[in-house]
């Protein structure tokens, strides 16, 4: 049993929903602080929504994002985790880490004593059944290890929508000052735009491009004489090495709309790539999830009002929540790179065409970018020890506060609440709720990866 009690006043009598009325609903928890009146706690799968989630190291933030993100790819639309309607989500984890693929595992009682802890977790939630998850986990191409599962499917990055700054990035030169990166930048105006001269033939610029047309345009006659021969001959080895990796030998690389379905939840491994090459594919993909999201909500939109549209013509991309753990890692309050630009702009511009978010982090105060920050609707907190940490969640609260706080019979003010959390316990406020409480959180349905090995 919990060794920790809380008490707040005034008590919270009714079920709880976070995220607003919605039809629709996924169950996070259950609360922890109101006597008996430990009821479920649900999220709404409605209407869309950014959540931060934070945690010092081993506090369950992690974990308690997993057993969010799970209930929302349920193979049934009615499960003992949620009831769905037909318009679902799909769900895409950014994964620094390397740690939630093992969600292809349900949780079982037995093969190792990690899956046995997890298990046994769930004899206190008899409502809770081990429900059938629909999980995809995608590593990045030639990347793949002896140690990996089968089930891994091997993800390509999409060439022809990598940008002069992507390209600068990935090389480490400045587009706009290093000889290198305006070669770059001049290589993809001549590309994708204005075509180039190879001897007496002029190659016209083309919509989708690969690698190969990068190195080709090399030779063109402006490039050699406009750069110096060390110069290209440095961005050619580059654009050869480039070539030679799998995860850029396809000019499309993985499509958005399968790498983000309907119903399932996709996990992208990022660990085995560097910092740059992380930032770049977030960037493309958040970019790609965007336009493809904003032009199949314009398509809806019109279905709704004008009876002579037709279904669209078009791989449809369903309503996306990007979910990012270790979010300090992709989405820095300074600098970042292209994904944290891209994300900013998901954020700010998202809830018009149906994109939410949900951010982890062990890092609440200066590691996640303000603009981020700025549209938050609900905040998960689990344990933080560190002052500065708890100062700057409480400066996040989206809703009231118990007018009295208990732990252990004692009264204590939010700092010392939020020291006292236990593992598998969170403070949730969100503007929705007319007072923020803490809860128990869920147990998983399949296997989590966070603990150290």
């Amino acid at each position: 049993m919990a060794s920790v009690r809380f008490s707040c006043v005034p008590e919270i009598t009714s079920r709880v929903r976070i995220g607003g009325p919605g039809e629709h609903q996924v169950l996070i928890g259950r609360l922890r602080d109101s006597g008996r009146n430990n009821n479920n706690v649900y999220f709404d799968a409605d209407n869309n929504f950014v959540v931060l989630e934070v945690g010092k190291r081993g506090s369950g933030k992690s974990f308690g994002m997993g057993a969010a993100l799970e209930a929302f790819a349920t193979a049934a639309d009615t499960c003992s985790l949620a009831t769905h309607g037909p318009d679902r989500r799909g769900v895409l984890l950014l994964d620094p880490l390397d740690i939630h693929w093992t969600a292809i595992y349900p949780v079982q009682d037995g093969v190792s004593r990690h899956m046995k802890e997890q298990h046994k977790l769930l004899a206190r939630w008899p409502d809770v059944a081990v429900e059938p998850i629909q999980v995809n986990v995608y590593m990045p191409a030639g990347r793949a290890q002896a140690e990996d599962p089968p089930a891994f499917v091997p993800f390509q990055i999409p060439v022809t929508d990598l940008t002069p700054e992507d390209w600068g990035m990935l090389y480490g030169a400045n587009i706009i000052s290093d000889p290198a990166g305006m070669l770059l930048w001049e290589l993809y105006e001549k590309v994708t735009r204005l075509g180039y001269e190879i001897g007496d033939n002029h190659v016209a610029p083309k919509g989708v491009y690969g690698l190969t047309d990068l190195i080709a345009c090399l030779d063109d006659h402006d490039i050699q004489a406009s750069y110096s021969s060390q110069t290209v001959r440095a961005v050619r080895q580059r654009l050869r090495t480039w070539h030679g990796d799998p995860l850029f030998q396809s000019d499309t690389g993985t499509a958005v709309t399968d790498l983000v379905k309907a119903g399932q939840l996709s996990i992208l491994c990022l660990n085995r790539l560097s910092e740059d090459m992380r930032s770049v594919i977030t960037g493309v993909l958040v970019r790609k999830i965007q336009a493809a999201r904003s032009r199949s909500s314009q398509s809806e939109r019109r279905q709704a009002y004008d009876p002579a549209a037709g279904a669209a013509a078009f791989p449809v991309m369903p309503r996306t929540i990007l979910a990012i753990d270790e979010a300090q890692m992709i989405l820095p309050s300074s600098g970042g790179g292209p994904a944290r630009a891209a994300i900013e702009s998901y954020i700010l511009e998202g809830r018009n065409f149906g994109l939410s978010i949900w951010m982890a982090t062990q890092i609440p105060r200066g590691a996640i970018s303000q603009k981020a920050i700025k549209q938050l609707d609900s905040l998960i907190v689990h344990r933080l020890s560190n002052a500065d940490d708890i100062n700057a969640v409480q400066d996040l609260i989206q809703s009231g506060l118990p007018q009295k706080i208990k732990v252990n019979d004692r009264e204590v003010d939010l700092g010392e609440l939020i020291r006292s959390l236990e593992v598998g316990t969170a403070f949730v406020s969100s503007d929705s709720v007319e007072r923020a409480f803490v809860m128990d959180v869920r147990p998983r349905v399949v296997a989590h990866g966070g603990k150290a090995f």
